[in-house]
């Protein structure tokens, strides 16, 4: 015998039902542009997120942009946060810097028209370069400190063209190395940090809007925190105490709360430590993540697609890299290890098959080679090839050196004194040309030096105590020639102000505008003629830091 039980509800219990449901209906992520993973995003691109339902005004505020070469924490800074309908936009007030990756964070500070976002979502995307052909100059050798580490390029003072810093393993510091515009450079006083730094990274831990710096130091068991003013003066911030022999530094958004999380890679004791940001630049809490052995390099990439940043080590002790999936707070699962050659010393990830998901390289110091291997899209790697190097790779970097809208690498080799560059031919390889560097090269970066929009070798050369500059294709301006940049004679006077400032270095006809803290416009004007302008606040605005955009240059002022 079959009982049925039947349950009746009124219509007003039916009602009520469908109202608690509408309640909790949360708004869904439906697009995204530039796409997740974009290669090639022209560099002016706004950014837009579109959700399931119309989003609250005050959304805005949940949507971070964060630059590693200009700028920093762009959003609030150098651009404007809108929000129309169901769309979450920034429009940057200038273009984001050639062969960059741009990391996005959007928070659960997103309310729709019934809920708030129920998870964060972090993605990134990479500007577009323009020419290049993968041929470079002899360039310059910059001289630093003893024993540079890493060449790092960033915009520390604000100016517009990229600065380097680099960590100075022998002098217990980080050199900076300020352009002037035209390829030279003036060493400022060095920043003391921990014991024989191996490792810097540039990022806005404070969300000012200028790249401060992070280190790992290797013989202090230590991570440190400097803050930038501004004109690439660092100071203050803190010592982290890690775990042994730290040997790597990145920061990221690891736990989607719109700020930049630490993890430093201790080599001795074979685990990663991690810092979570209370959105001021004080690190607290976190945890230890266990690897392989003797990880030498950190890096944090969303490898499973999930909408969150995952962990990467290499370890430098075995053939592999360790993976660690990241659950959108955080906290890394126990993951896998990827078999590469031996001893990798250095990752970098990319989508070298154009497929949206992030493949994984590595330069493999034991084996003399390079390893590729590519993302099923779900974290896990397979396939690929390894191809041949020079004595002793100790450094990869992924960046588009022809022009054509993929990704390339360039590899150092620590023994061969030369750095070796790898076109990319459809997700696979073919080599390049081979540039002799300095004494020992340990580290390499690929960025826009001089301006000319394609990518640029660096290379930090440890025993000969310099920095290997050298131009893509030799069609900029060379290095110690003038570099045009109207914006870089723009000044505020007085800077604080009470309500009015003078805008010197016009040319005329610029359009000038004033953004607040949330990136909204307060004030707009055009300069009439050349030579200077007379801003006016106005009245009743609170006192903080401001964004003046003059034509694509952009100053701080801060009202009293």
């Amino acid at each position: 015998m079959q009982t049925r039980l039947y349950i009746f509800l009124s219509s007003a219990a039916c009602q009520l039902v469908l109202s608690v449901g509408a309640v909790h209906a949360q708004p869904a992520v439906t697009s995204i542009a530039p796409t997740v993973n974009q290669r090639s995003a022209p560099r002016s691109s706004s950014i837009s997120v579109s959700f399931s339902q119309a989003l609250t005004a005050g959304s805005a505020a949940a949507l971070k942009v964060f630059s590693a070469q200009r700028g920093g924490l762009r959003t609030g800074h150098s651009g404007i946060s809108t929000v129309n309908g169901n769309t979450l936009s920034f429009a940057p007030a200038y273009t984001f810097r050639a062969g960059e990756t741009v990391q996005v964070s959007v928070t659960t500070g997103v309310q729709g028209s019934t809920a708030p976002l129920a998870l964060p979502k972090v993605f990134q995307f990479t500007a577009a370069v323009t020419g290049g052909n993968a041929s470079f100059n002899t360039g310059i050798l910059q001289p630093v400190g003893q024993s540079p580490y890493a060449a790092v390029p960033a915009d520390v003072d604000g100016d517009g063209d990229l600065d380097l810093l680099a960590p100075i393993f022998n002098g217990n510091e980080v050199s900076v190395s300020l352009n002037d515009g035209r390829g030279i450079f003036t060493n400022l006083p060095s920043v003391p940090v921990g014991s024989q730094p191996r490792s810097v990274k540039a990022a806005d831990i404070d969300g000012d809007g200028d790249l401060d710096i992070l280190t790992a130091n290797y013989n202090a068991n230590s991570a440190t925190v400097r803050f930038n003013d501004g004109t690439g003066h660092f100071s203050g911030g803190a010592t982290l105490n890690a775990g042994g022999q730290p040997q790597s530094v990145t920061a990221a958004d690891l736990d989607g709360d719109g700020d930049l999380d630490m993890m430093v890679a201790n080599g001795a004791s074979n685990d990663v430590s991690i810092w979570f940001n209370n959105g001021a630049g004080v690190f607290s809490g976190g945890s230890t993540v266990a690897v392989g052995t003797f990880p030498f390099n950190v890096a944090a990439a969303d490898i499973d697609n999930d909408g969150d940043l995952d962990l990467l080590a290499a370890n430098y002790g075995g053939q592999s890299v360790s993976v660690r999936l990241n659950n959108g707070q955080g906290t890394f699962s126990a993951g896998q290890d990827q078999i590469m050659g031996t001893s990798p010393r250095f990752i970098a990830t990319a989508d070298i098959d154009n497929d949206g998901d992030l493949d994984l390289m590595t330069a493999n110091f034991g084996s003399n080679n390079i390893s590729v291997r590519y993302n099923n899209g779900s974290g896990a790697f397979f396939g690929g090839a390894d191809y041949a190097a020079g004595s002793n790779p100790s450094s990869i970097v992924a960046g588009d050196l022809d022009g054509d809208g993929d990704p390339d690498l360039l590899v150092t080799n620590f023994y061969s004194n030369n750095a070796m560059a790898y076109l990319n031919t459809g997700g696979a390889f073919t080599r390049g040309v081979t540039m002799a560097l300095g004494t020992n090269p340990n580290g390499v970066a690929a960025a826009d030096m001089d301006g000319d929009g394609d990518l640029d070798l660096l290379a930090a050369n440890f025993s000969s105590n310099n920095i290997s500059i050298q131009l893509n294709n030799a069609t900029g301006p060379a290095l110690g020639t003038q570099i045009s940049q109207p914006e870089l004679s723009y000044a505020l006077s007085p800077n604080p102000t009470r309500g009015s400032t003078t805008v010197s270095g016009l040319m005329g006809g610029e359009n000038i505008a004033v953004f607040d803290a949330f990136g909204r416009q307060v004030y707009q004007a055009k300069a009439s003629g050349a030579g200077a302008f007379t801003l006016a606040l106005p009245t009743g605005l609170a006192s903080g830091i401001y964004t003046v955009r003059i034509a694509n240059s952009t100053r701080k002022l801060v009202l009293e």
